[in-house]
This record gives structure tokens, sequence and C-alpha cells, in this order.
């Protein structure tokens, strides 16, 4: 999208006329008015509908125009707001790190050769009876 697409955009959303925004954005000011309605807001509204319909956002027999700029960017925002709450709903995918490899094949909890310090717990196991661990076969 270039700047004076998005101008347009922030025109519309504001409330000008084509005439509005040829006279406040600058960006806008060496263009005709029916250039700027008729060519390049025509084909803005043309891409934003294929990128909304593309999207589900809009119905596929839905156009995109200044009219229903801002309730079809309401409905964008309001699919991002859904969208990110369900992500945030689900639980988060752990990371794919070391330990996942342990799963299967635990770790010693005593000295080896691979590991030259002792992983055994501080607590003995009688003092924590919720705590099921493995008895030191080693």
């Amino acid at each position: 999208m270039n700047g004076l697409q998005r101008e347009i955009i922030q025109g519309v959303l504001n409330g000008l006329t084509y005439q509005e925004i040829k006279n406040n954005y600058a960006i806008a000011r060496n263009y005709q008015i029916c250039y700027l309605g008729r060519y390049v807001a025509y084909h803005l509204w043309k891409l934003l509908t294929e990128v909304l319909k593309d999207a589900g956002i809009i119905d596929p027999d839905e156009r995109v125009r200044n009219k229903n700029l801002w309730d079809s960017a309401m409905r964008v925002a309001q699919q991002r707001v859904q969208s990110e709450s369900v992500q945030k709903s689900q639980p988060p995918v752990p990371p794919n790190c070391v330990f996942r490899s342990h799963i299967n094949n635990p770790l010693p909890l005593s000295p080896s050769p691979s590991f030259p310090f002792s992983l055994s717990p501080v607590l003995p196991l009688s003092s924590s009876p919720s705590l099921s661990l493995p008895r030191n076969r080693w």
C-alpha cells in the first residue's frame, strides 16, 4: 500500500470527502479529485474487498467502499481481538528443550561419569509423602 492509499484511508476514516482529502493531505494535492476517487480509491476498495473476502471477514457478495470502510475496519479489529483471545486461552506449547528428551530416560540421581555432580534431592524421601522418587539403585 502506498502513501496516497494510506492517506485516502485515513481521510475516509476521519469522514473527509475526496475534495477535503486533496486539500488536507500534501501527498494528494497534485492529483485531480476524479483521479483520487475514480482510480486510486476505486482500486483501493477493490483490493481491500479481495483481502477481506479471502480472510473471511466480509461476505462474498459484500464490497468495501468509502461508506462502509469504518464497519469493515471494526470487523477486522474484532476478529483480531477474538483470535488473540483464543490463542491466550489455549495452553502454551512447551519449548523444545533438552529436558524433553529425558522424559522416557530420566536422569540418574547419583553421580556418574557423565554427571560429576549429585542430583539427589536435598530432603530425605520420608519427609515429603506426596513426592514419590525412585530409590537410588547405583
